[in-house]
C-alpha cells in the first residue's frame, strides 16, 4: 500500500445545484467550472471533483479546470 492510498479522501467543499452548461462528446477526463465558481467554493485548479447526477443517479469523479467565468461544462 502506497501513502497516496493510505490517505483518506475527505469532502471539503460543495457545489449544490450547479447546472452544466457545455459538454464536449469526443472528450471525456475533466469538468470546466468558471473562475469565479472556483474560488465561491475554494477549489484548486486539478483538484479532484466527484460528481452527481441527481436524476439519473450517475456518479464519476474527475479533476476541475479553470474556465470562464460562469462556465460549468
Amino acid at each position: 500500500m502506497t501513502l497516496l492510498n493510505a490517505m483518506p479522501m475527505v469532502p471539503r467543499a460543495k457545489a449544490h445545484g450547479l447546472v452544466v452548461t457545455g459538454k464536449n462528446l469526443n472528450y471525456y477526463g475533466s469538468l470546466t467550472l468558471g473562475v469565479d465558481i472556483l474560488k465561491a467554493v475554494g477549489l484548486y485548479p486539478l483538484e479532484r471533483v466527484w460528481v452527481y447526477n441527481v436524476t439519473g443517479g450517475v456518479r464519476f469523479s474527475t479533476y476541475a479546470l479553470p474556465g470562464p467565468g460562469g462556465v460549468v461544462a
